[in-house]
């Protein structure tokens, strides 16, 4: 990839660099060596791994059909500002190659590593089902408050999702450009459940639209609703480094090892890291609920290794 070539806001991060890949690198780095590789998307060969012993019941199988996310407009997310394009593979050819590959590999688990899984490939993978566990990330999408697709969508061998909630405040998940309905969340989360889904939950504080009274009500819809969920990551907000929030509050470096990704900033409401991290702590980890939900988390591998715990 020629310098400056690829996402215009990415590459302006780093000027001084004289190769810059953002997003997916194979097909770039393949270019970089003279070689045409074509699609987008290539057939994964894991010949090389399938012998390989690691801390795993068996082999796990990664696989993504679409590269990007289709949504695209939450404030607090890199692939914004990235300005990646979404290219989501034909459906025939994402179940075909599926087959080909569980069938050659025999994994005990398969992982598809979309950023987000579409709610159209939802339904192809419902429809057309590998028979092997698998998961992957989704959003909270209408489609699932269909009980009859999630059963549907288990049968076809879904083990787990994984789901951004971020938080349990409209006015913040307004903010953020999450574009949820929080009213539906309840509903699917019972879906799943009921079809035998287990969910990984992704909860965001620190956000610049967010205070120590929106975080509580996060808090109180996790502790409310912990029954449905199986597992949960909280995690304190990074500010991206060419976000539209940055521009309108005051950043500061934030530290040489995040490679320029992200800046600190002083926090409009007085909810900064620290006070955050505090409340992580004391007031989220402390609910009997939660810290049940937070204590199901497979120590080091966390969600790479949490279906094999439902």
């Amino acid at each position: 990839m020629q310098p400056g070539a690829g996402s215009t806001g990415f590459n302006n991060l780093f000027p001084d660099n004289e190769i810059v890949i953002s997003g997916p690198g194979e097909i770039p780095l393949l270019k970089l060596f003279g070689i045409d590789a074509g699609s987008n998307f290539m057939l994964p060969d894991y010949d090389f791994a399938i012998q390989n012993k690691y801390i795993a019941p068996g082999f796990i199988l990664s696989y993504n059909t679409s590269v990007g996310c289709p949504w695209k407009k939450c404030t607090f997310c890199p692939e914004k500002y990235e300005d990646n394009p979404y290219i989501q593979e034909r459906y025939t050819k994402v179940t075909t190659e599926l087959l080909f590959l569980v069938k050659k590999y025999n994994p005990v688990l398969v992982h598809l590593t979309d950023s987000e899984i579409s709610p159209a490939m939802l339904k192809t993978l419902a429809e057309n089902p590998i028979r092997v566990p698998w998961y992957g990330f989704c959003r909270f999408t209408k489609i699932l408050t269909d009980i009859d697709f999630c059963r549907q969508l288990a049968n076809s061998g879904c083990k787990m999702l994984s789901m951004g909630l971020e938080s349990g405040d409209k006015e913040v998940l307004k903010a953020m450009e999450k574009g949820i309905n929080l009213e539906e969340v309840p509903i699917i989360l019972e879906n799943l459940k009921e079809a035998g889904i287990g969910t990984y939950i992704y909860v965001l504080f620190g956000t610049p639209a967010e205070d120590r009274d929106a975080a509580l009500k996060t808090r109180d819809f996790v502790a409310k609703h912990a029954h449905l969920i199986d597992f949960t990551n909280a995690a304190v907000f990074n500010l991206p480094v060419n976000s539209e929030e940055a521009e309108f509050l005051d950043t500061d470096n934030f530290y040489e090892g995040d490679l320029s990704l992200y800046s600190e900033f002083k926090h409009p409401k007085g909810w900064g890291r620290k006070e955050v991290r505090q409340f992580l702590k004391k007031d989220f980890s402390s609910v009997p609920e939660i810290r049940e939900i937070l204590n199901r988390v497979p120590p080091v591998f966390d969600s790479s290794h949490a279906p094999f715990f439902l």
